[in-house]
């Protein structure tokens, strides 16, 4: 089976089966009513996030964005977050997948997400447009169940668009901890103005002989890009694995089935070696 957890609209939730708690990634995504996931959301922890700093693409419409919690939260690279805020006298729930370790958590004391806008009102625009220092979110988590394979040796990683927040955050743990043999990394964006410098620049600080980068622009011409869309990428970054290795994959739902039917038709990828997500 693949490993999947998936939002659909309007229609609910989708789970695969005896999943309680769904994961999400990329953009925030509205929690739909479910007895069972507020059950499971009633058992987790509950703290509060002070926005510390934010960075920006070129375009202002994503952010890199890194809190303070009230205490320490206990979660794994590739699990999400719910966050909380008041706005136009509402309270908006969004779910945001975490795009930092918990080294950086032990370190520095931050925990962050990478948010794309994508309204003119909403979480995303708060928090993209009109979140100031010091400013507060209540935030329910960890939840979900991405999570890193601490015995996967030979990974490829594959983030499209706004789903590259946990695919960032299991990235710096593999550099972090240093236990795999070959990382394969591909990025998809549409332009170059969609990219937070801060994060591209230090995930090709990353490259050495065990780690390929490939990043894909598919509506600009830039130099370090290829122009195009990561099923360009697959037989390079393949190549460079082997015919063993472990995949994670998030982003976009049309996207993410072709990429997967493309890992297990062509290139004969297990299924039970893909861990993938929608948004």
């Amino acid at each position: 089976m693949v490993f999947r957890h998936q939002v659909r609209w309007p229609s609910g939730l989708r789970r695969t089966p005896g999943e309680r708690v769904p994961a999400f990634c990329g953009t925030g995504v509205r929690i739909p009513p479910s007895p069972d996931l507020q059950t499971n959301i009633s058992k987790v922890k509950k703290f509060t996030l002070t926005h510390y700093y934010s960075f920006f693409s070129p375009n202002k419409e994503v952010a890199y964005i890194l809190f303070k919690p009230s205490e320490f939260i206990d979660f794994a690279e590739g699990q999400f977050l719910l966050l909380e805020k008041d706005i136009d006298s509402k309270p908006i729930k969004r779910a945001y997948s975490i795009a930092t370790t918990r080294s950086q958590l032990q370190k520095e004391g931050v925990i962050g997400t990478i948010v794309k806008r994508v309204s003119e009102n909403g979480m995303s625009n708060y928090l993209v447009k009109k979140i100031q220092p010091k400013d507060n979110l209540k935030a329910i988590g960890p939840l979900g169940h991405m999570k890193l394979d601490e015995n996967a040796q030979n990974l490829l990683l594959i983030a499209i668009g706004s789903g590259l927040s946990p695919i960032f955050s299991i990235y710096q743990a593999l550099i972090e901890k240093n236990n795999f043999q070959k990382i394969a990394f591909l990025y998809w964006e549409r332009t170059s103005d969609f990219l937070v410098p801060q994060v591209i620049n230090k995930i090709k600080s990353f490259e050495s002989t065990k780690i390929y980068n490939q990043f894909f622009l598919s509506r600009e011409n830039k130099e370090g890009f290829q122009k195009g869309y990561i099923q360009q990428g697959l037989d390079s970054a393949i190549k460079f694995l082997g015919t063993n290795f472990k995949t994670y994959l998030c982003g976009k739902p049309q996207m993410v089935e072709d990429i997967t039917s493309k890992l297990i038709n062509d290139y004969k990828t297990p299924k039970q070696n893909i861990v993938f997500e929608k948004y």
